[in-house]
């Protein structure tokens, strides 16, 4: 972690310290989870039109073999939701983490 304050350091310019460092870390952790909730939101939205569509499919099927085919698809939709809802909460958490790491080695 020393390693990322110091190139961060070194990044910010000369006499900068390490709290302009840690500020620049959590600047970063914070464009980390705007960017992360954008692109989750867009997929989430995304992921649940492909359901309705599984699920149109599903119940307009004309043979037994296309509504399990649907079922199937559909399942593999709802696990891919559940999916990105533990990534969206696992992300703030994660970027915390490493905020609370980052100010608990400046201490």
């Amino acid at each position: 972690m020393n390693f990322i304050k110091n190139l961060l350091a070194d990044d910010l310019g000369a006499g900068t310290g390490l709290s302009s460092a840690n500020d620049a870390i959590k600047g970063i952790a914070k464009q980390i989870n705007t960017i992360a909730s954008t692109i989750f939101g867009v997929l989430i939205i995304g992921m649940v039109g492909v359901a309705v569509y599984l699920a149109f499919k599903m119940f307009t099927a004309s043979t037994e073999d296309k509504r399990k085919n649907a079922k199937g698809q559909m399942i593999y939709a709802i696990i891919g939701v559940v999916v990105l809802i533990i990534f969206l909460i696992l992300t703030p958490v994660i970027t915390n983490a490493i905020n609370q790491a980052m100010t608990n080695t400046t201490k």
